[in-house]
């Protein structure tokens, strides 16, 4: 077994990771005590690729209860267009797998020579010594180890889900562990079970290469269509976009045209599930090759790859997991080496 798909068989136990470092004693709730969002002008969630894609859902959480002043921004654009809008009384949670990316590093480079002093929640791979482990008032590590192959398999669903945990902590003044330990641990079991459906499906889907891929959610689970179209530029070096179902329909919806064309839709169940269902057929009916992720009820005629009902909230933590299989046995498919990389190294360190 290849590095790549070890890297995303060992998913499931990050999850137990996270329950022992951040819920067995609520150490979480400890560290963030007098966390409250009364206390801030402005939340701001940065990061870059897969880092950036993992905090949506944290962002649309505080969204939904109330939070007013929350942004969700890429740091290369915030470096560039946003440092005006920290101050010393900023939540700034930064999320990095090595904590050593240019931008991260750049932007507290800045800060500190501007006497700007911000709240920093850095979110990194592990506990090592990295540049955002050391700038931040809160420092917290989603596992034990690394990943060294190219991609993020264990810390883009170890980070979304920490920083869910976060943000309903800073929502929350009485949070539940116990019931976050089992919503953990629920989350782990399942994805055990679904591995062995998902890996055949998926293994066969990727033999009939695509043009072009499009990666299409709604709500919280857009985070894993954004993640799912990144890793499969990253790893089968293929034509691939994420688009939101809303955005899909004004204008997009025209790739439908190419039959060589796969659409990728995750509709867990929540708000915004039946208009992706109402979408997923349309494209089906129009003689477009689909690929539909969820739990809900569907009509016939649809490929449908069943999903474990969950959160909405919690939903891309699997519903990614689909999607970075089949870039991966798309990169094979291809006569790629999965995670091999030309053009980059595992830490991005310049602009």
């Amino acid at each position: 077994m290849d590095s790549v798909l070890e890297n995303i068989l060992q998913q499931p136990f990050v999850f137990d990771t996270l329950i022992r470092k951040h819920l067995d004693g609520d150490s979480l709730a400890l560290r963030l005590a007098g966390m409250e969002l009364s206390r801030f002008e402005n939340v701001i969630f940065t990061g870059m690729g897969t880092s950036l894609f993992s905090a949506y859902p944290a962002c649309l959480y505080l969204m939904d209860r109330g939070c007013r002043t929350v942004q969700w921004l890429d740091a290369s654009e915030l470096l560039h267009y946003g440092m005006a809008s920290i101050t010393s009384r900023t939540l700034l949670i930064m999320i990095s797998q090595s904590g050593e990316s240019f931008e991260i590093v750049r932007i507290t480079q800045v800060l500190q020579a501007r006497g700007i002093s911000p709240t920093i929640v850095g979110i990194t791979m592990t506990d090592q010594n990295s540049a955002l482990h050391d700038r931040a008032d809160i420092a917290l590590a989603v596992s034990d180890s690394s990943e060294t192959s190219l991609g993020a398999f264990k810390s883009y669903t170890g980070s979304l889900v920490l920083l869910l945990l976060l943000a309903k902590r800073l929502i929350d003044p009485k949070p539940e562990p116990d019931k976050d330990r089992e919503r953990l641990s629920d989350l782990a079991r399942k994805m055990s079970a679904y591995f062995a459906c998902w890996q055949s499906f998926l293994q066969d889907e990727s033999r009939r290469m695509p043009h072009s891929i499009y990666c299409i959610g709604r709500g919280p689970a857009f985070s894993a269509s954004l993640t799912g179209a990144l890793l499969t530029i990253e790893l089968a070096k293929s034509n691939a976009c994420a688009l939101s179902g809303g955005q899909f329909r004004h204008g997009p919806i025209e790739a439908a045209a190419d039959p060589e064309n796969l659409f990728m839709v995750s509709a867990p169940t929540g708000r915004t599930h039946e208009p992706l269902l109402r979408l997923a057929g349309e494209l089906a009916e129009a003689a477009a090759r689909v690929m539909l992720f969820t739990n809900a009820a569907t009509e016939s005629g649809l490929s449908v790859v069943r999903m474990p009902e969950l959160d909405e909230y919690f939903s891309p933590a699997l519903y990614v997991v689909p999607l970075q299989l089949f870039s991966y046995y798309l990169a094979l498919s291809r006569g790629l080496k999965p995670g091999a990389a030309k053009f980059i190294s595992k830490v991005t360190r310049s602009e």
